[in-house]
């Protein structure tokens, strides 16, 4: 029994906001981090990893918000109860102040050292009461236990977003690696210096230079201010937007958004060098080039982004009137089917795109692969039971046929060059044995179980219905079992033996009808895989 929704306490809310914003701002009024920027040390790569990605948490937290939609309005109306008085405040309050205080203060004796490099106790204190600081925060909105509700019942919206907001910050930076950026980064120009004329009498503008502004402050336009990323988080999160309200929505008439959504985040671009330009020569060359430079853009962005692609559920030419399935007949908690199939595959993929898009060495973070994929599998261990129970000794067998046949394929196809263990050689020994503890762990526990929720037991029943969990797994149709087959074999680096790999698998799941055979045909062959590559050294083989 659950208590009735009731309304936020959106007072609450709007001062915990306020209160996070203020104590930001008093870090960065207190410390300045410049000088550790070039440094070697870990606290200086923390602070470089935390300020060049910036941008990335935006969109992130702006790709949740697009997959949550309304969703996560009715989850916090619905655990709205649990905040009402008489809850006591004092202890989160007062933790999170003291954690606050204890953080500043370690910060300014890290900072004052100049060089990165702190001892390692000074630095995980560091880490935790940071963490603490964001843990009791929340503490304040929500107690424990609704925190955790929250957060399990919407894990696939939170690894969802992860990817999202990944892969349109990725984009974006693709993007701008040529020269493409520069016929937008003048028609930006030509926008912000026509705003400029109507305050600014004698405005400086160059445009085959990218060069704008008055006397006495001017700015250079980079290619990551031409507007690009900007365009890339709008075209990822209307291509999310389609993809998951099509039910909803007209066509071909929803298809004129994406014209009006591009031409809207370019506007708003110009706005944007047009102010921070204004904010240099009225206000302080500082701010200007500080704070509004760095994070103003990329949260302008995510919100026009995200406002663009609204209009599509708010104006009635680009959607139908849906209001009556929006009606929550029974509010009692359920757990979401697509995150139970997708949510351990989705962690991984997370897992990969932030340890590419931040680390030169990614296969260095592979542990991180395993562990938030477990955490996900913990989380939905209830639904798994069920689910992975009594393979058959059928499926060993085909997971030892996949084995021979991958092998065969892989001694006849011309493999790639380079060294697969690369990235961890010179790692210390007891390192690597832990990395390669996870990657045994990984590849004959985790990957298994994740790409057959994800490929069997999700892609191949959900092509056939909506109502994926209502088909049985022995359903058979050519698009159900050609599709995730290739899907599957795209993402080994053998694409020929993926696929192959994959279509035994699904075999294995259509011959009784269970998705434990085919988790446990791809056990099988990782684990013969792992075995053969540690005897004969072949790490191609199985990495």
């Amino acid at each position: 029994m659950h208590p009735a929704p009731r309304k936020l306490p959106t007072l609450r809310f709007l001062l915990l906001g306020g209160l996070l914003v203020a104590e930001i701002w008093a870090l960065r009024e207190w410390y300045t981090t410049d000088v550790l920027l070039d440094q070697p040390g870990a606290l200086a790569r923390l602070i470089r990893l935390a300020r060049y990605n910036a941008p990335w948490g935006m969109a992130v937290v702006a790709a949740i918000g697009l997959l949550a939609g309304k969703g996560l309005r009715h989850e916090l109306e619905r655990l709205a109860p649990r905040v009402a008085p008489p809850r006591r405040l004092v202890a989160p309050v007062a933790a999170h102040f003291l954690a606050f205080g204890g953080f500043a203060w370690l910060t300014g004796r890290l900072l004052a050292e100049g060089t990165g490099e702190v001892d390692p106790f000074s630095f995980a204190a560091w880490l935790v009461l940071g963490a603490a600081v964001l843990l009791f925060w929340a503490w304040i909105a929500y107690p424990p236990g609704a925190l955790w509700e929250l957060a399990r019942r919407n894990l696939g919206i939170l690894a969802g977003g992860l990817v999202l907001g990944t892969a349109a910050v990725w984009l974006g930076r693709l993007l701008v690696a040529g020269d493409l950026w520069k016929p937008l980064a003048r028609g930006t120009l030509w926008l912000a210096h026509a705003l400029l004329s109507l305050v600014l009498p004698d405005v400086y503008y160059e445009p085959h230079e990218f060069v704008l502004g008055p006397e006495g402050f001017r700015v250079l336009l980079t290619r990551e201010c031409s507007g690009y990323e900007g365009i890339s988080l709008f075209v990822v999160f209307f291509a999310a937007f389609v993809s998951l309200s099509r039910a909803r929505l007209r066509f071909p008439n929803v298809f004129l958004l994406l014209p009006l959504g591009i031409g809207f985040v370019w506007a708003v671009n110009g706005v944007r060098v047009a102010l921070l330009i204004l904010i240099g020569t009225f206000v302080s060359e500082e701010l200007a080039m500080g704070g509004f430079h760095s994070y103003i853009g990329w949260l302008l962005f995510s919100v026009t982004a995200l406002s663009s692609v609204a209009l599509g559920t708010r104006l009635s030419f680009f959607s139908r009137d849906r209001r009556d399935e929006e009606r929550r007949a029974d509010d009692a908690p359920t757990v979401n089917p697509a995150a139970v199939f997708l949510g351990p595959l989705l962690a991984v993929v997370a897992c990969v795109m932030v340890a590419g898009a931040s680390s030169t060495t990614p296969e260095r973070w592979y542990p991180l692969r395993v562990v938030a994929a477990a955490c996900v599998l913990w989380v939905y261990r209830r639904e798994y039971r069920a689910l992975l129970a009594r393979p058959s000794r059928a499926a060993f067998g085909i997971g030892a046929l996949v084995y021979v046949l991958w092998t065969a394929l892989h001694y006849l196809l011309p493999r790639g060059g380079g060294d697969p263990l690369a990235d961890v050689r010179d790692l210390p020994l007891a390192v690597l044995m832990g990395w390669a503890a996870f990657r045994v762990a990984g590849s004959i526990v985790i990957a298994p179980v994740a790409e057959e929720l994800a490929f069997r037991g999700f892609l191949q029943r959900r092509l056939i219905a909506a109502d994926f969990e209502a088909v049985s797994q022995r359903r058979f149709t050519w698009i159900s079992f050609l599709i995730p087959t290739l899907l599957f074999g795209a993402l080994h680096a053998s694409w020929i033996a993926g696929s192959a790999a994959g279509a035994l698998y699904a075999l294995a799941a259509y011959r009784r009808g269970r998705l434990a055979d085919a988790v446990a045909a791809h056990g099988t062959t990782n684990v013969l895989l792992a075995v053969h590559a540690v005897v004969t050294r072949d790490w191609y083989l199985w990495l």
